[in-house]
């Protein structure tokens, strides 16, 4: 799961494509440079030993879109291929966006304004 969401981060996509179940993986993959990717959160894990065929992990991936902080919270389901873990796929949990104000602390946790960090990246 940390090495998808640092696929996402880096935008790289023939990792997350040979990390996805073949029969889910959908043709056309876009990874928005707008998004900054700022925290991954795992929240539980089940399974995913080396002698489970399966697993579960739910996070929460922190982003900012658009002077907003907003949460993908998902609990993904992974399956073994070949000796491999890949996401076999997911449960969605709606969480609401917040707009970020310029001079609040910004969410990365650098200590600084939101307008002097992740607003000028």
């Amino acid at each position: 799961m940390r090495s998808r969401y640092s696929a996402y981060v880096l935008a790289n996509e023939d990792y997350l494509r040979r990390t996805w179940d073949s029969s889910g993986c959908p043709q056309e993959l876009i990874l928005d440079e707008k998004i900054k990717w700022i925290k991954l959160e795992i929240i539980s894990t089940s399974a995913g030993q080396r002698e489970n065929a399966q697993g579960t992990v739910e996070f929460k991936a922190w982003f900012i879109e658009n002077d907003k902080l907003a949460c993908l919270h998902e609990k993904s389901d992974f399956i073994r291929q070949q000796g491999r873990w890949v996401y076999y796929g997911g449960l969605l949990f709606d969480q609401p966006a917040e707009v970020l104000s310029m001079n609040q602390s910004c969410p990365c946790g650098s200590g600084k304004k939101y307008k002097r960090c992740c607003r000028n990246k």
